[in-house]
């Protein structure tokens, strides 16, 4: 399920997003996440067995952004070490730094990653899309539960065409 949704779902509605942010002159962040030491002992002791089972550290093939979605020269690339990107990276400084102040969220895993940083932005005052069909994660049932619960309190719940209708009015 996880990586036919990806490939499938995930990669060509990420390039839709990308393509109208891009056209439109909206600020494209690339979030990854994975040790920054070829140990691991930066992540949270929890997730160390996991980081280093994948082998999802920096400079590793497994921490790659897929090739289809790879950031163009100008949009940074910020590495966050914890499941939420703005415990571990700057993200917050360069979000205010370029006045930016609603988030769309998108990538895997739904109920980590994505969910995670989606509240803390919403915990700092931003306001948060999460799209869809761009998210994903182990399951429908997980995916649709978590769905389900951010868009109750923390953030607003869209699909990709809804997404790019908005960023194109």
């Amino acid at each position: 399920y996880r990586f036919d949704r990806i490939e499938q779902l995930l990669v060509p509605n990420i390039q839709k997003l990308l393509t109208a942010f891009r056209d439109n002159n909206w600020p494209v962040i690339y979030v990854t996440y994975g040790a920054e030491t070829p140990d691991a002992h930066d992540v949270p002791q929890h997730l160390k067995p996991i980081v280093t089972a994948t082998n999802n550290i920096e400079g590793q093939k497994e921490h790659e952004i897929v090739a289809d979605l790879t950031p163009l020269p100008n949009e940074p690339v910020l590495n966050k070490t914890t499941m939420g990107a703005f415990c571990s990276t700057k993200i917050d400084t360069v979000l205010r730094a370029t006045g930016v102040d609603t988030l769309v969220c998108v990538g895997v895993s739904t109920n980590n990653c994505v969910g995670m940083t989606a509240m803390e932005a919403c915990d700092l005052q931003y306001k948060v899309i999460v799209v869809s069909d761009a998210t994903g994660t182990d399951s429908q049932e997980m995916q649709d539960s978590t769905l389900t619960m951010l868009g109750r309190l923390w953030a607003r719940i869209m699909t990709t065409d809804e997404v790019v209708s908005t960023v194109k009015n």
